[in-house]
């Protein structure tokens, strides 16, 4: 619950706070890694699940793929409806992700 709500936070915060939370949720994710070692893997799984540059992995459009299946798997969301997310709503999340990702990996804390 608490990774998921990170991320949640981190996708929303670009356009909200202009990545004033990055540090803030960076520290609080670095933190709880180290004081729960099993909770480092559950945060980088999602963060590798919700955001491919985590990782980084690039994907290409396969032969006779269609499109929608490679904007699944580039994390685009889908409304409702059905219909995916925006291109500028999509980066802005996953600006808000790595940006979260990053601040988290550069903190140093005592082993």
């Amino acid at each position: 619950f608490v990774c998921s709500k990170i991320l949640e936070y981190a996708g929303t915060q670009s356009a909200t706070a202009g990545f004033n939370l990055a540090v803030p949720l960076g520290c609080l994710a670095a933190a709880l890694c180290v004081q729960v070692p099993t909770f480092r893997d559950a945060l980088l799984g999602q963060f590798y699940a919700s955001c491919p540059y985590s990782v980084p992995r690039y994907y290409q459009q396969l032969e006779g793929q269609d499109q929608t299946a490679l904007y699944a798997k580039l994390g685009y969301r889908k409304s409702a409806t059905g219909v995916l997310e925006s291109d500028d709503s999509y980066t802005e999340r996953m600006q808000g992700i790595v940006s979260v990702y990053f601040a988290m990996m550069q903190l140093e804390f005592p082993p």
